[in-house]
């Protein structure tokens, strides 16, 4: 079979669309389940894990060309843990910036998150809740890793409560481990059977 070189560009162009159709499709599948598209039922009780990222568009280690790579794989990784104990899974991402545009910006580096909270510093609704209600080393970049009952009610929409850190690791290098390893949490069948006593 003879190939011409009008065919041979039309098959690589052809498998390159494919490639990357299948790595846009991929990204998506994990964009929807991640933004919580599937229905969740009201008057319902779930235990819920959460993914806090908490970084500073000023940072260097922030800035690291790894770090959106990272940051990914593990939310990855994290949601399958959560699915493995009947858990839900939610992505957070915190930007300590002073101004809200720039970290909101920074933040969109990361990929996809339920929630972005942005401003005023550390002394920003996410730092005072992850950093001061729930202590933890002012420093970024880290991840926060916490369990917690979300309450649905038709009436009133959802409610959290008992939320409580499992796992907290900062700084680049603790990352990058940390996602090596395979994103290994604490026993995560004694945070379920905590909430059941």
């Amino acid at each position: 079979m003879r190939t011409t070189r009008r065919g041979l560009f039309s098959a690589l162009v052809g498998g390159g669309i494919f490639a990357a159709s299948y790595e846009a499709t991929r990204v998506i599948r994990y964009a929807r389940r991640l933004s919580g598209t599937q229905p969740q039922r009201m008057n319902e009780n779930t235990r819920e894990l959460a993914s806090v990222f908490i970084a500073d568009s000023t940072c260097g280690a922030c800035r690291n060309p790894d770090l959106p790579a990272i940051l990914e794989r593990l939310k990855i990784l994290l949601e399958s843990r959560a699915r493995e104990h009947g858990f839900s899974f939610a992505a957070t991402g915190i930007a300590v910036d002073l101004d809200a545009a720039p970290g909101i910006e920074f933040l969109q580096k990361f990929g996809q998150f339920n929630e972005v909270i942005s401003g005023n510093g550390y002394l920003g609704v996410g730092c005072r809740r992850y950093l001061q209600d729930i202590p933890g080393q002012a420093a970024t970049p880290q991840v926060l890793v916490v369990s917690r009952n979300v309450i649905r009610r038709a009436q009133t929409g959802a409610t959290v409560d008992d939320e409580r850190a499992i796992l907290r690791k900062v700084g680049l290098v603790a990352l990058r481990d940390w996602r090596d390893l395979g994103a290994p949490l604490p026993n995560l069948g004694s945070v379920v059977s905590a909430t059941h006593t």
